[in-house]
């Protein structure tokens, strides 16, 4: 089932001028769930951890980009 189409995604991130997803910031991942909020009515939870302007730390990455894990990286944002 998806939630959001895969094109809704990519103008939101188009639209925010973020070059990749799956290297956005917190700031940006946030920006993007209150551009689909507001297109959608569709509300988030928002769970997001970490420190504005850090990178994520690579254990993280690799541990979620994992085949059979549940959420990846690489543009799996509910909308596939």
């Amino acid at each position: 089932m998806k939630i959001f189409s895969e094109e809704l995604v990519e103008r939101a991130v188009s639209e925010l001028h973020i070059a990749d997803l799956s290297q956005a910031t917190i700031g940006d991942v946030l920006l993007v769930a209150q551009y689909l909020e507001k297109e959608t009515g569709i509300p988030f939870i928002r769970m997001d951890q970490g420190s504005p302007g850090l990178p994520a730390n690579q254990i993280g990455i690799e541990a979620s980009a994992r085949p059979g894990g549940r959420f990846t990286i690489s543009g799996r944002c509910g909308c596939g």
